[in-house]
């Protein structure tokens, strides 16, 4: 496995444990304006761009977790989160 790979692989790991402790923003909660909403990636749980005058998510996968899609290492990602 290439040094890239390792690193990027590694770094998947952590966002997906820093996501599970991440507070997920309840959208019908009193803490937040009326129109925002959040939006999380699929694969780790980060929170993804979303259009704030639309409320629309740009994307259902954060900018990192597409370069491991393209390359075709999420699910080995997936299986070394899995086994961690």
């Amino acid at each position: 496995m290439s040094e890239f790979k390792v690193k990027a692989v590694s770094q998947f790991i952590n966002r997906k444990d820093y996501s599970t402790l991440l507070r997920k923003v309840d959208e019908n909660g009193a803490h937040q304006p009326e129109k925002l909403k959040f939006f999380y990636c699929v694969h780790c749980g980060a929170p993804v761009d979303f259009d704030v005058e639309n409320a629309v998510s740009i994307s259902d996968t954060c900018s990192n977790c597409v370069l491991l899609v393209k390359r075709g290492w999420m699910e080995e990602a997936i299986r070394n989160y899995e086994g961690s």
